[in-house]
């Protein structure tokens, strides 16, 4: 991929929120499908109850526990995404702004936040806000693909337009 093209294509928040919207709409179904792999190798044999299956959104997932795994999806998405936390929360800049798993965010970027350190991640793995689940892992594996698929149809897209 062009260089030059793929700054322009992040420069614009419009793409980056583009892909954070089709990784948010993938969740649903890559956590229910590793919630019932987890739970037929648990139990093989258990019938599963749907009704009381324990189903996240993106949203609520990744802003409760697990906002470093999404921040390592992006950065793993976008090469020149740079990670920042606070004491409460890991976020992304991506060009000139800043993203979560709700999109754009930079209305709520405050002084606290600061680039991510070797010494932060060690830290954030250690705390509530890095500690994975089984699920973490997979997800994180697939999210970045899915992303890394739909940053590429956006660089072939605008590269036709351009022609």
């Amino acid at each position: 991929m062009d260089n030059e093209k793929i700054q322009e294509i992040i420069s614009n928040p419009d793409n980056i929120i583009k892909v954070i919207d089709v990784l948010n709409d993938s969740f649903d179904m890559l956590y229910l499908k590793y919630t019932l792999e987890s739970l037929k190798k648990t139990n093989p044999v258990m019938n599963i109850d749907y009704t009381k299956l324990d189903l996240h959104s993106a949203w609520s997932y990744y802003q409760n526990g697990h906002c470093a795994s999404y921040a390592k999806i992006l950065s793993q998405i976008f090469n020149q995404a740079i990670k920042y936390n606070s004491s409460e929360h890991v976020i992304v800049r991506i060009a000139n702004h800043f993203y979560d798993v709700r999109g754009l965010i930079d209305n709520i970027v405050t002084s606290e936040f600061h680039i991510t350190t070797e010494d932060d991640e060690k830290q954030i793995l250690e705390t509530q806000f890095g500690l994975p689940d089984a699920l973490e892992k997979p997800i994180e594996k697939d999210l970045i693909e899915i992303g890394k698929e739909e940053l590429n149809k956006i660089y072939i897209n605008s590269t036709a337009k351009s022609k």
